[in-house]
C-alpha cells in the first residue's frame, strides 16, 4: 500500500511539472512575436552602438582638428573634446533607448526630473563647470603654462570640464576645481616669454665695493641662459648691520628661470671666494670702556676665589 501511495504522489508531481512546462511553452508561443521583435531591436541597438561609437571617435578627431586649427590653442581643443564627447554619447544613448521601443518622451521627462535633482545636488560641481567656461573665455592660462596659486604650482596638463590638472616640478599631480581657480589670484609665469632673475648677496664693509659689483656682474654674464640682448644691472640695495647688500638682475627664457637662478647664485659664491670678497655673517661685537676693563679682572678673580672656598668646604 505504501508503494502505491508514493507512485500516485510521483505521478501527481509529474503531471504538475508537465502542466507548468506546457503553460510556459504556451506563454512563450503566445508572446513569440513580441520576443522576436525585442530581440531584433536588441540586435539593431547593439549594431547602432558599435557604429555610433566609431562615428563618435571619428567626429571627435574632426572636432580636435577643427578647434585646434581655428583657435591654435590646445586648451580650447581639449575642453571642446570633453564637452563634445559627453554630448555625443548622450545622443547615442537616446537613439538606442528609442530603438529598443521605450518612449523617448517619457525618457525626456524622467531625464528632466533627474537632471533637476542632479543640479540641486551638484551645485558646487556646476559652479566648477561654469568656472571652466570662464577660464576658457578669459584664458588666464593655457595647457603648458607654469602657474602658481594658493593650492600649488606647476605646469598645466589639462583644463577639464570641472577640474584643472597641474604637474609639479617633483612630478606630483594636483587637481584643482575650476571654480576655485576662477575666483583666486593665479600667477602665470609663462605668459611672457622672458623672465627677470633677481639675486641678492651681501659683502663685507671692508670689501672693495666696485670689485664686488664687477664680480657679481660676471656671474650673470657667464651664465649660458642669461639673454645677451637684455641688460644686466648690479646695484647697492641696502647698507645693513653686517654688510653691504648688493642686488642684481638679468633676463632669461621663462623655461630656464630656476636653472638660471641656481647657476648665478652658485657662481656668485665661487667667484667671490676666488677674488677674496667676504660674504659676512650676522655677528655681535661688544666694546668695553676703560672703567669696565679695569673692574672686570677684579670681579673675575673674586668669583674664582668664592668658587675655591665652596669646593674646600
Amino acid at each position: 500500500m505504501q508503494y502505491i501511495f508514493y507512485t500516485n504522489q510521483a505521478a501527481e508531481q509529474t503531471e504538475e511539472v508537465v502542466e507548468n512546462v506546457s503553460k510556459t511553452v504556451n506563454a512563450i508561443q503566445d508572446h513569440m512575436p513580441e520576443i522576436q521583435t525585442f530581440l531584433f531591436r536588441l540586435v539593431i541597438a547593439l549594431i547602432i552602438y558599435l557604429i555610433g561609437r566609431k562615428l563618435i571617435k571619428g567626429l571627435l578627431k574632426v572636432i580636435d582638428k577643427t578647434t585646434l586649427k581655428a583657435s591654435g590653442d590646445v586648451t580650447f581643443q581639449r575642453f571642446a573634446h570633453s564637452l563634445a564627447n559627453v554630448l555625443l554619447y548622450f545622443a547615442l544613448v537616446f537613439v538606442i533607448v528609442g530603438e529598443l521601443g521605450f518612449s523617448t518622451a517619457s525618457l525626456l521627462t524622467m531625464m528632466g526630473s533627474a537632471a533637476l535633482a542632479v543640479v540641486l545636488a551638484m551645485q558646487e560641481s556646476l559652479s566648477h563647470f561654469a568656472g571652466g567656461v570662464l577660464l576658457l573665455v578669459m584664458r588666464p592660462y593655457k595647457v603648458g603654462d607654469y602657474i602658481s596659486c594658493a593650492h600649488g604650482d606647476g605646469v598645466v596638463q589639462s583644463i577639464g570640464l570641472v577640474y584643472t590638472t597641474i604637474q609639479t616640478l617633483d612630478n606630483r599631480i594636483i587637481t584643482i576645481p575650476n571654480g576655485i581657480l576662477s575666483s583666486i589670484a593665479v600667477t602665470n609665469a609663462s605668459m611672457i616669454r622672458e623672465r627677470r632673475v633677481d639675486i641678492f648677496v651681501s659683502v663685507s664693509y671692508h670689501a672693495d665695493l666696485r670689485r664686488a659689483k664687477e664680480v657679481f656682474e660676471q656671474a650673470f654674464r657667464t651664465c649660458p641662459t642669461v639673454l645677451e640682448t637684455q641688460p644686466v644691472t648690479i646695484f647697492v640695495d641696502d647698507l645693513g648691520d653686517s654688510g653691504v647688500r648688493l642686488g642684481g638682475y638679468g633676463f632669461c627664457p621663462g623655461s630656464d628661470y630656476l636653472a638660471t637662478k641656481w647657476y648665478v647664485t652658485e657662481h656668485v659664491k665661487l667667484l667671490f671666494d676666488e677674488n677674496g670678497i667676504e660674504i659676512p655673517v650676522n655677528q655681535l661685537d661688544v666694546h668695553l670702556d676703560q672703567t669696565v676693563r679695569k673692574e672686570l679682572p677684579d670681579a673675575l678673580s673674586g668669583a674664582a676665589g668664592t668658587e675655591n672656598r665652596s669646593h674646600s668646604l
